[in-house]
């Protein structure tokens, strides 16, 4: 996507980082907590299954396009209503 307009930003998403909280005994929970929302452009690039074992396991790559913001690092994830998208660049 060589330069973009504001509407093609059309897509909200939420920018999650990873946090650990404690339970009522103590243990430690990993959760995730949204620290940003941004607007964001979202292209599908391509989509496989996988047979691993008797499961099959869907996989699909897609392309999102923001703004720069400071909490988006690859440690971090997008949540777009329930798909939740890892961050790999």
């Amino acid at each position: 996507m060589q330069g973009f307009s504001a509407g093609m930003l059309r897509h909200v998403m939420d920018v999650e980082t990873s946090t650990v909280t404690r339970d009522a005994v103590g243990e430690p929970i990993d959760t995730w907590a949204s620290v940003a929302r941004v607007r964001a452009a979202c292209e599908s690039l391509s989509g496989k299954e996988l047979l691993i074992g008797a499961k099959v396991n869907a996989a699909a790559d897609t392309k999102i396009t923001v703004r720069y913001h400071p909490e988006i690092v690859p440690e971090a994830r997008m949540r777009w209503g329930s798909r939740i998208f890892d961050i790999n660049h």
